[in-house]
């Protein structure tokens, strides 16, 4: 403890000198200590900033400009969502795909499953992908998978009509696959980068107040891209056309998003380069002493006072305040081994709830067509909802950004935990409201709103909580396994489903009435019930874990 001077002030250089060894020091120090702050507080009186002052200023000016940096980043990202989410609006087109091409549900299904395969199963290679070679990689290999594969079907369409042979039809399943897998790929490249630049704007561990928000609006991106394809389909003259339409605009999407990367990689390794040298310059130069105070001043051991005798300095060594800064961040933020998140039963709470909830939102997404078909309805009641699908899944996943930024008296793991489970509880309320009144167009509007709300937040909430619970360092990898949940659970729901129609379907695979999905809703809403019991377990195991820490 630091001794009070007031008890030495009447002592003469004679008397202090008669006093311990350690207690001379510790008083040396402690004069030392006041002087100095009695001269900052002089400076700061005459108009000169403190040196915390300057360093505060210098952060919030850090801050504010690697604000901006990540603006072109999170455009990019946003357009590569625009156009890598096109397997949403499979549903719109699967009615005239069916047609054409004369196939059963099963088939078409088939083709919907490929889709979602490639792109959800696909997702731990195009993760691996993104970690090891990057977004400039990513985005150049997704333009050449989409192109290929776009054209592969039309091409199909083109030669074969409706006398698909074996295979055509295998070659034609890669295709969607291949569809799948490439979109998946730009799009994690975007997701990925725009996710690691909102990370460096931590502070003390915590993440950026625009992390939800930002995830929010290129996932929403990714949802709005349904829309689009209601639309491009809507206006364009037949199938062919179309699939020629998205082959020729993905393509040059992920081309340009890879020159931006690589200059933005460029912009930051120059950037790097300029900080290491001034971080070199710094320590060339004499550091500036920070204030000290009595209260910080630690008690000095022996080995200190041989320290001191041996002619090394004798007050406290100065530490730098950004330094300390740093050292706190990284001790709060959280890095993990290449697969010991894998191991984590935090993992596997997150994929199964994700699991459910996403296969009862694909369920919704890939059937809709067919869904307005067994109610009688026309098929631009079925365009209609596609859009209204699009609009309301952009809206779920802002919404569930901004909820998940929100200041509230709980950490924002616990939050976005709790919002994951109403999102359960939301799928499963609109599972119960199609299996009573599904073959109303205003029952089946309203269950396709909240299931679209539903699922595009989920997808919101999973990418914030696998950052925060497992780092950013293997976001790729964490993502990419997540995203085989719904990969699993949607393959299960759509050939469960397209079974269970084709129970009730007529000689020309065509089923009318309430019980052409009424099974399948009944399945769903259920499982969702389950995934929100799974959520509450995840949500009991990090509040544990939150109140040992």
């Amino acid at each position: 403890m630091a001794p009070n001077l007031s008890n030495y002030r009447t002592m003469d250089p004679v008397q202090t000198s008669s006093l311990p060894v350690d207690e001379q020091l510790t008083l040396n120090c402690t004069a030392a200590a006041e002087e100095e702050s009695s001269s900052l507080l002089n400076n700061n009186a005459s108009g000169h900033s403190s040196p915390q002052s300057s360093l505060r200023s210098h952060d919030d000016d850090d801050y504010t400009s690697s604000l901006r940096a990540i603006i072109p980043t999170l455009v990019v990202s946003i357009l590569l969502g625009l156009v890598s989410g096109t397997l949403y609006g499979f549903g719109r087109y699967a009615r005239r795909l069916k047609k054409v091409l004369d196939l059963t549900q099963s088939q078409v299904q088939t083709l919907g499953i490929c889709m979602d395969c490639g792109n959800y199963v696909g997702h731990p290679l195009t993760g691996l992908i993104y970690d090891r070679k990057g977004p400039v990689v990513s985005c150049l290999v997704a333009a050449v998978i989409v192109f290929f594969s776009y054209w592969r079907i039309r091409w199909t369409m083109l030669n074969h009509g409706d006398d698909l042979t074996p295979a055509a039809s295998f070659l034609l399943d890669v295709a969607f696959c291949g569809v799948g897998f490439g979109s998946g790929l730009g799009y994690i490249a975007g997701l990925g980068s725009t996710t690691k630049a909102l990370l460096k704007l931590s502070t003390n561990g915590s993440p950026s107040q625009y992390f939800g928000t930002g995830i929010g609006l290129v996932a929403a991106s990714y949802g709005l891209s349904s829309t689009l394809v209601g639309i491009s389909y809507q206006n364009l003259p037949d199938l062919q056309t179309f699939f020629l339409f998205w082959a020729l605009i993905v393509p040059p999407v992920n081309l340009c998003a890879a020159l931006m990367f690589r200059m933005q990689g460029r912009s930051n390794d120059a950037t790097t380069g300029a900080e290491e040298s001034s971080s070199q310059m710094t320590t060339e130069e004499p550091s500036m002493r920070p204030l000290l105070s009595s209260s910080n001043l630690a008690v000095l051991s022996s080995s200190n006072l041989q320290d001191l005798a041996a002619g090394k300095p004798d007050c406290a060594p100065v530490t730098d305040l950004r330094s300390l800064e740093e050292e706190a961040t990284l001790a709060d933020s959280v890095t993990l081994a290449v697969w010991e998140s894998w191991r984590k039963l935090e993992f596997w709470l997150l994929f199964a709830s994700f699991s459910c909830v996403s296969g009862s939102g694909l369920l919704v997404i890939n059937n809709l067509s067919t869904m307005v078909q067994s109610m009688g309805g026309s098929d631009s009641t079925a365009g209609t909802l596609i859009i209204v699908l699009g609009i309301s899944n952009v809206s779920g996943r802002i919404l569930m950004g901004i909820l998940g930024d929100s200041a509230t008296s709980t950490s924002p793991t616990l939050r976005r935990i709790q919002l994951l489970q109403a999102v359960n509880i939301t799928i499963a309320l609109a599972m119960l409201l199609g299996f009573f009144g599904g073959q109303h167009t205003v029952c089946l509007a309203i269950l396709v709103i909240m299931v679209a709300v539903a699922y595009g937040g989920s997808w919101v909430l999973v990418v914030a909580l696998a950052s925060s619970l497992f780092g950013k360092d293997h976001f790729g990898k964490d993502y990419g396994l997540l995203a085989l949940g719904p990969a699993i659970s949607g393959m299960i729901f759509n050939q469960a489903s397209a079974r269970w129609y084709e129970q009730h379907a007529s000689f020309d695979n065509t089923c009318f009435g309430r019980e052409c999905y009424q099974t399948a809703y009944l399945v769903a809403g259920l499982v969702a019930l389950m995934g929100s019991v799974i959520t509450l377990i995840l949500y009991k195991t990090q509040l544990r874990k939150e109140q040992w820490q």
